[in-house]
This record gives C-alpha cells, sequence and structure tokens, in this order.
C-alpha cells in the first residue's frame, strides 16, 4: 500500500511540474546545457537525467494501464539510463573536436495522455562545428536533443541524434502546423468547410450562425446556434435548442427538429421522442418524425464537380541507380510508352512521381519539375507534397506557412499560421499571424 500511494505521489507532482512558468529560466537551463557540450567530455550531470521518481512519473501519465513498478525500474536501469550513456558515448566519440555551437533552435510542445493530461516537450537542434582527422576544414552538423520538462527544467528522454536540416525542418513544420491546426479549429469551433461543403463558409453574427459564399454573399441568415461541417450532403445544426440536418440546396430535413442528431459510421442518427435513434435517410414512411422544409432564407450557388486524378495512371517512372552516398544516386526518367529516358538526374536525395510530374529535394532545396526534368517550381523553404496535389511550403525561421499548386502555377508566400485549400483549390481559408480568419480568391488575394 506505502508503494502505491508513493507512485501515486509522484504522478501527481510530476503532472504540476510539467509546465512552462518561467521562459526565463527555461532558457537559463537550455544555456547551461550548451555550454556543457563544449566540455570535453562532454559534461551530463544529473541535472539532465531523469531520476526514477521523475521517470516512474512519466510512465504512469504515459500508459493507460497502470504498469508494474518493477517492469518500471528495469526499464530505468536498462533502457533509459544505458541508453543515455552509449548516446553521450557515441557524442563523445563522434565530436572529439568540438570546435564550437554555431546556433540552436528551440521548438517546445506538448502531449495530451489518457485524454487530461499533458506533458510538455523541447526539442533543441544544435548546429555544431567540428573536426576530424579525415577532413581538412572545420564541419557543421546539426544534432537534436529531446527533453521533458519538469519545473522548469530540462531532462533529456533518451532521444538524441544527428538529422539534415530539411529533415529537421519537416519534424519542426509537422509539430507546429499541428498546434496551429489545433488553435485554428478551436477558433474556427470546428467548423472546417472543405471541398464537400457546398461551396459555402460559416459566418457569425450576432451571436448566431449562418452561410456566406466565398464572395461572402449570404446564403442563409444568421440564425442557428450552431453549424457543422457538411458531410454526405448534410450539415447538423442547432436552430433554437433543437437539432436538424441542412441539405445542400439548404433545406431544413425535420419538420420540429429533433432532441440529437449524430453521424457514426457514415451514417446519421436521429434520436426520437422515444430516445431511440433511428438512421437517416429513413427507410419508410412511416419512420418519418417530421416533413422537410425549406430553411430560413437561402440563396441556392453554384456547385462545383472535381476531377479525380488519384487513379490515373503516371505516363513515366523513375528507375535509380545507387551509389554508395546519397548524393551520387542517378535517377532515370522512363516513358512508360517507348521505354525511352526522357532525362536523368543526380545529386536529389530523393525524387517521386505526383499528377505526372517530378518533386525531389537536392541539398535543402524542393524542386517540382516535369518529365523532361525542366523546373517548374522551387524553393528553399522547407516543403512537402500534399495528398490534395499541393505543395505545403514552411519557413522555419517564421514557422509560416504558404503553398503551391501546381495545377494553377500559383504560389502563396509563406505567411499565414494556417493555410487551407477550399472549394477545389479555387478559394483559401486562412489564419493570420494575429489569429484572425481570413479567405484568399483563387488568386491568393484577400476576400474578406
Amino acid at each position: 500500500m506505502k508503494r502505491k500511494i508513493t507512485l501515486l505521489f509522484f504522478v501527481i507532482s510530476a503532472f504540476k511540474s510539467f509546465a512552462i512558468n518561467d521562459i526565463k529560466q527555461l532558457e537559463k537551463t537550455i544555456k547551461t546545457f550548451q555550454d556543457q557540450l563544449l566540455v570535453k567530455p562532454l559534461v551530463v550531470s544529473n541535472t539532465f537525467i531523469l531520476t526514477f521518481e521523475e521517470f516512474s512519473s512519466l510512465a504512469l501519465i504515459q500508459n493507460k494501464d497502470k504498469p508494474d513498478p518493477i517492469q518500471i525500474r528495469k526499464e530505468y536501469d536498462n533502457y533509459y539510463i544505458k541508453r543515455i550513456a552509449n548516446k553521450v558515448r557515441d557524442f563523445n566519440e563522434n565530436f572529439a573536436l568540438l570546435q564550437s555551437v554555431v546556433s540552436y533552435d528551440t521548438l517546445t510542445y506538448h502531449e495530451r495522455q489518457n485524454k487530461k493530461e499533458v506533458i510538455n516537450f523541447i526539442d533543441i537542434s544544435f548546429v555544431i562545428k567540428y573536426k576530424n582527422n579525415f577532413e581538412p576544414n572545420e564541419i557543421s552538423t546539426r544534432y537534436k536533443f529531446k527533453f521533458v520538462i519538469i519545473e522548469n527544467k530540462i531532462k533529456l528522454t533518451g532521444q538524441l541524434y544527428s538529422q539534415s536540416d530539411f529533415s529537421y525542418g519537416l519534424e519542426k513544420m509537422d509539430i507546429l502546423q499541428s498546434q496551429e491546426k489545433s488553435d485554428f479549429n478551436s477558433k474556427f469551433k470546428g467548423k472546417i468547410f472543405n471541398k464537400i461543403s457546398a461551396n459555402c463558409i460559416p459566418k457569425f453574427k450576432n451571436g448566431k450562425w449562418g452561410l456566406v459564399s466565398f464572395r461572402n454573399e449570404e446564403i442563409s441568415p444568421c440564425v442557428y446556434d450552431s453549424i457543422f461541417p457538411f458531410v454526405d450532403n448534410f450539415s447538423i445544426v442547432i436552430l433554437n435548442g433543437k437539432y436538424n440536418l441542412l441539405n445542400t440546396s439548404f433545406k431544413l430535413q425535420l419538420k420540429n427538429g429533433a432532441p440529437k442528431v449524430k453521424y457514426e459510421n457514415g451514417k446519421y442518427f436521429i434520436l426520437n421522442n422515444k430516445k431511440e435513434y433511428m438512421s437517416y435517410p429513413f427507410e419508410s414512411k412511416s419512420d418519418k418524425l417530421e416533413v422537410a422544409i425549406d430553411a430560413p432564407a437561402q440563396k441556392q450557388i453554384e456547385k462545383r464537380t472535381s476531377v479525380n486524378k488519384a487513379n490515373q495512371e503516371d505516363d513515366f517512372w523513375i528507375s535509380t541507380k545507387y551509389g554508395s552516398e546519397s548524393y551520387m544516386n542517378k535517377y532515370y526518367i522512363i516513358d512508360n510508352k517507348t521505354k525511352d529516358t526522357l532525362t536523368k538526374k543526380s545529386g536529389f536525395s530523393f525524387i517521386d512521381i505526383h499528377n505526372n510530374n517530378l518533386y525531389g529535394v537536392k541539398e535543402n532545396v524542393t524542386y517540382l519539375m516535369n518529365s523532361k526534368g525542366t523546373e517548374l517550381f522551387k524553393s528553399k523553404f522547407i516543403c512537402r507534397y500534399n495528398k490534395e496535389d499541393y505543395i505545403d511550403v514552411f519557413n522555419s525561421e517564421t514557422r509560416l506557412s504558404g503553398l503551391y499548386l501546381p495545377s494553377k502555377n500559383l504560389y502563396i508566400e509563406p505567411k499565414y499560421l494556417v493555410i487551407y485549400p477550399a472549394e477545389n483549390q479555387e478559394y483559401f481559408i486562412v489564419m493570420t499571424k494575429s489569429k484572425a480568419i481570413r479567405y484568399l480568391d483563387g488568386n491568393g488575394d484577400e476576400l474578406f
């Protein structure tokens, strides 16, 4: 019983400490660690090692099932401590002639565990300058450390490895965009209207929600308590405290509403007065609760159709001849029909095919080319090809996002916290640096 009470105390105390209350103190701790990097051998004192109590607290928070204290002890001794020791030893051996820390970048984020607890982490990426016995000049490389933040102090979690600037940029983009999109969802109340949203967006006025077009033309007046994205041709709305369904012609489907409407497993379910859920559309006339009526004063708008290119076969394929190093790899672009070599490329860390274009990275610069290797777009920023056929563009320094649309040869510079293409890339929803929601037209110009 005593052991259980002790572990519970550790969980509570650790949970309270996983918060960033004093940025200056945190920066001071980072500076202390940076100074230690310049010491030979690297000094990793208990200041940066998780105590067994802290490790136990993390283990209990991160696991849904309460782990065995004996197993926690084994993991601490055999996994955590040994892993730290091995990583530090490797670091010392690799950088025996460490010259200086050129720069470092920090990225603080949190992970939610068990739906309640939040654990704060910080990634610190150092650019290190060093010498070895094989190169006459100094060499710079990026080394990343992952810490957990406890009482405004950083403690190593065991992750410590080198990586390229591009790889680090992708990780940074993923974490930051995830955070910003979460803020966007919260600010926008989860109402992300995408290309199946009947070409409209929600508008909030005088405490009520309505719908407007991307030209800010009123489609449905602001009379709803809540309105949610269109999924499978319907949007769930709340009007005068009652749930209802709005179709893509902006007609309400339930005359007097319902106590509850929900969407699960590809179907809508409506709660009747007997507290029973019935699927919608109703299977028979006897199942109907009410007769469908028009929604309040709506305006019909143009609907667009999308072209799905996902299943279209590419006109060419890539043959790769691997060298001993990635920069020695040669990529041959082969015509699917004639089997002729259209072009060949070297020096790229990778090349992929996206919608009959070549997408690759060379020396941390992203390129988009046609099948003959002609450059269509390039960027020094961190880029990733999105499955919706556009390229996410992320400025690692300003931490802002933009995009490139190959279909329109449209480039929107990275100046937004969040940017979403909408209505088959005819419009864009963005969140500005001031956290304001704005809408752009198909040329990237602000509408309202």
